[in-house]
């Protein structure tokens, strides 16, 4: 138990490292935070070895790099947890994190030669939001937990230091609107 909570200590550390340096620094004050994990990876390796599961996070991040922008930080925290730091987004430009989600799902759903089919659980804050909690890192965190606690492949946005009510999954948001259409 020790181990863990010093791995969760270490990867918060270098996030916050990262984000000081951007919001201080490079003086960017509106930055969303992705942590992204993916689902039951450890079965992964299990059932079809350690060479599939090495493929399978390079085609995640591969996915990652080619979704998000240039100038946005895609990062790998550890094993198979990433996180990816936007530059200059704020909360109202939501959809354009789900449009980018919806894209990493869909190539991630694909099975190829050696690389089998994955789902992430995405958990995302933005440094923008009215009621912040106590950091950016740990709303985000929150988020993620939700959509583990909640069956895994989705994503949630963290709304609000005092409620985890506003969390929406994609999956559902996706849904509904392509129901509307």
């Amino acid at each position: 138990m020790n181990g863990l909570i010093e791995q969760t200590r270490q990867k918060q550390a270098r996030a916050t490292s990262i984000f000081t340096d951007m919001y201080l620094k490079l003086e960017i004050h509106y930055l969303p935070l992705l942590l992204i994990d993916v689902d039951i990876f450890k079965s992964v390796n299990d059932t079809y070895g350690h060479a599939a599961g090495d493929a399978t996070l390079k085609k995640a991040v591969g996915c990652l790099k080619r979704a998000f922008r240039s100038i946005d930080y895609v990062c790998r925290i550890g094993g198979d947890e990433f996180s990816v730091i936007m530059v200059d987004v704020t909360s109202c430009l939501k959809y354009t994190i789900e449009d980018k989600i919806k894209y990493v799902s869909e190539e991630l759903a694909k099975v190829e030669s050696e690389v089998p089919a994955v789902t992430l659980s995405i958990g995302v804050a933005f440094s923008d939001q009215e009621n912040p909690g106590e950091s950016i890192f740990k709303d985000a965190d929150k988020a993620l937990c939700h959509v583990k606690e909640n069956g895994r492949n989705g994503c949630a946005f963290y709304n609000g230091a005092s409620s985890m009510g506003s969390i929406e999954g994609i999956e559902k948001d996706l849904k509904e609107k392509d129901t509307e259409k």
